[in-house]
């Protein structure tokens, strides 16, 4: 087993902290995505494990060997960058070769080697051309042939998709997943892309400021999400809040433009909790949106229509607040015009509006 675990680590830049305190552990054989906004410290924790940073506090574990004190080539990590990184004087059979030659490797081993990766990658037509002469997809696939080729223990990611294109970025990924699956190495995969990380992983880790805010599998992270940033940060569109108080006599969630009749259960637990000022939260897929009046609809403005395709996106206005819902296109709505919208109740959340920590 390679496992990759840090304990209590945290990496400061003179009064900056990039990474605070951070504990978790990276599991064998699995692929972990590491997700949040630019400069949350989720590239700094990556350059810890691959010994290019030294924690400032803390201990890194690969496997069971403390590695604070290993330099990087002898830790055994393959690291994929951004910017591919392939040397452009070289073919594309010397920039995969290249580990293995400055590992002194044996000709007729790093032939084989490289021509088992190059198939593997579906680049074996490739090994004699230069990088200039390659697509972005065919580069970032001679970047990962050059990890592979290594037979590394670990696998570290540095948001290796975001110079391709939307479409590309797509079909990369889903190679990536099966390829890690197929090697069965553990992989740590940086991304700023928070659908890329919860499609392509199986474990999905949120920091923000330097902290790890959550851990977990990316649907239980999407459906019960720890506090309202990941509730925000995680979904594309974001999650709806709505900030208000607790009428608990009549369980009522009040604010200046809504009253809403929370479910006996969400009023319950949430007096037990001795919560008054709440957060209401509702993704913009749970809500039901008819252009005509039906029983426990409420009324609403059309501030706004965006054509998605497949589905509109609408801005919903009641009072001061904007409610962002999705809706099939054959709705037949104008801006301006009238929309009833209805939330599902089993897809409601409720939040500490003190703490914004998930009640219910």
């Amino acid at each position: 087993m390679v496992e990759v675990r840090l304990e209590k680590v945290t990496k400061t830049f003179g009064k900056v902290i990039a990474v605070d305190n951070a504990s978790l552990t990276f599991e064998d054989k699995k692929l972990t995505t590491v997700v949040g906004p630019s400069g949350c410290g989720k590239t700094t924790l990556l350059r810890m494990v691959a010994g290019l940073e030294t924690p400032t506090q803390g201990s890194v574990y690969i496997g069971d060997k403390l590695v604070n004190e290993v330099p990087p080539w002898d830790r055994n990590v393959a690291m994929v960058f951004q910017s591919y990184a392939l040397y452009p004087h070289m073919s594309v059979f010397n920039n995969i070769a290249f580990p293995l030659k400055a590992r002194k490797r044996p000709r007729e081993e790093i032939k084989k080697r490289v021509t088992d990766t190059a198939e593997l990658l579906e680049v074996s037509e490739l090994l004699d051309r230069k990088p200039r002469e390659l697509s972005g997809g065919q580069m970032q696939r001679i970047a990962l042939g050059r990890a592979i080729v290594r037979q590394p223990d670990v696998f570290l990611m540095d948001e290796p998709l975001s110079n391709l294109d939307a479409k590309l970025r797509v079909y990369m990924r889903a190679e990536i997943k099966k390829l890690q699956r197929l090697l069965g190495v553990t992989t740590i995969y940086v991304t700023h892309d928070q659908a890329e990380a919860m499609t392509i992983g199986d474990t999905l880790v949120v920091m923000n400021d330097g902290k790890i805010c959550c851990i977990g599998h990316p649907d239980s992270v999407y459906s019960k999400p720890k506090d309202t940033f990941v509730a925000t940060f995680i979904g594309s569109p974001a999650m709806n809040l709505l900030e208000g108080n607790l009428e608990s006599d009549k369980g009522l969630f009040v604010t200046e433009s809504l009253k809403y009749k929370l479910p006996n259960s969400m009023t319950r637990v949430t007096k037990e909790k001795g919560a008054s000022k709440l957060i209401l939260g509702i993704r913009p897929e749970d809500i039901i949106v008819e252009n005509f009046k039906a029983n426990g609809f409420v009324k609403t403005e059309v501030y706004m229509i965006e054509q998605l395709g497949r589905e509109l996106l609408l801005s919903l206005k009641i009072g001061q607040h904007i409610i962002k819902a999705i809706a099939p296109t054959d709705i037949k709505l104008e801006i301006g015009g009238v929309a009833w919208m209805k939330f599902d109740e089993t897809k409601l959340h409720v939040f500490d509006g003190k703490t914004d920590g998930l009640i219910v």
